[in-house]
C-alpha cells in the first residue's frame, strides 16, 4: 500500500520534470498533468461502482500494473526517441483512468477492515500514510532526475509499482455488503445525486477541488522556474525580471 502511494507521489513530480526536460515547455508539462489526472476524476463515479462490485484488492492492483506499464511505455519510448508530445498525453490520459481504482479503494478498504469503533484511529493511520508519501515521494523523484536523468527516472517509478503490485497478491477481499440495483449506470447515477445532494460531500468535494487547482498551479510554475533557473544563471532572485525575459 504505501509503496504505491509513494510512487504516486513520485509521479506528480518526475512526470512535470520529464516533461520540462524533454520539450521545454511549461504548456505541454500543463497539459499533461491535466491529462493525467482529470479523465479519471471524471470516471471516478464509475469506478467507485465497479469497485463495490468486482472487489477493491482485484481493482487497486489493476491501477499499479497500468501505471507500472505508463512508467516503462513513457521512459522506453523517449529513450527511443518515438515519444511525440501528443502520445505522451495520449498515455497520460490512458493511465489516470484507473487511478481511481487505487485512490479511491485504499481508502476504502480500512472500513471494511476493522470494527467502527476503531475508525478513527485507523483514519489516523491512513493519513498518515498519505503524509509521509508527500514527504517521500517528490524528494525522491526530483533526486533520481538529478542523478540519473529524466527518463531513468521514470522508468525507475515503475519499481515501487511492481512491489506494490506483488505485495496484493494472496491478499483477501474483504467481506463487503453492497447495495445495487444490478444495472452499473445506475449505480453510478444513485451515487452521482446523493452525493450532489449532501451539503457535507458537496462542501468537501468544492473545497478539495479547489485546494487541488492552486497546488496544481504552484506544481507546474514552481517546477518551470526551476528548470530555466537550472539552465540560466541569470534566473535568480536577484533577476527573476530577466529570467522572464
Amino acid at each position: 500500500m504505501q509503496l504505491g502511494r509513494v510512487a504516486q507521489a513520485m509521479v506528480s513530480v518526475a512526470l512535470v520534470l520529464f516533461t520540462l526536460a524533454e520539450y521545454r515547455s511549461p504548456a505541454l508539462a500543463g497539459i499533461v498533468t491535466f491529462a493525467s489526472l482529470f479523465p479519471g476524476l471524471v470516471l471516478s463515479p464509475i469506478a467507485g461502482a465497479l469497485l463495490d462490485r468486482h472487489g477493491r484488492v482485484r481493482l487497486i492492483r489493476v491501477d499499479y500494473v497500468v501505471a507500472l506499464a505508463t512508467m516503462v511505455l513513457i521512459g522506453g519510448l523517449s529513450m527511443a526517441d518515438l515519444l511525440s508530445p501528443a502520445l505522451l498525453i495520449a498515455i497520460a490520459t490512458v493511465s489516470s483512468l484507473t487511478n481511481p481504482f487505487s485512490h479511491t479503494g485504499l481508502r476504502s478498504l480500512f472500513p471494511l477492515m476493522v470494527p467502527e469503533h476503531l475508525w478513527e484511529r485507523v483514519n489516523a493511520f491512513d493519513s498518515n500514510g498519505y503524509l509521509l508519501a508527500t514527504i517521500v515521494g517528490p524528494p525522491l523523484a526530483a533526486a533520481l532526475v538529478a542523478a540519473f536523468g529524466p527518463e531513468a527516472a521514470i522508468m525507475a517509478i515503475a519499481v515501487p509499482y511492481a512491489l506494490a503490485a506483488l505485495a496484493l497478491v494472496g491478499v483477501r477481499e474483504p467481506a463487503s455488503r453492497t447495495a445495487s440495483s444490478g444495472r452499473l449506470l445506475v449505480d453510478v447515477l444513485d451515487g452521482v445525486r446523493y452525493s450532489w445532494s449532501n451539503r457535507t460531500i458537496r462542501g468537501l468535494a468544492a473545497s478539495i477541488f479547489t485546494f487541488n487547482i492552486g497546488g496544481g498551479i504552484v506544481t507546474i510554475a514552481s517546477r518551470s522556474w526551476s528548470s530555466n533557473a537550472s539552465r540560466d544563471p541569470s534566473c535568480s532572485s536577484g533577476s527573476r525580471s530577466r529570467c522572464r525575459e
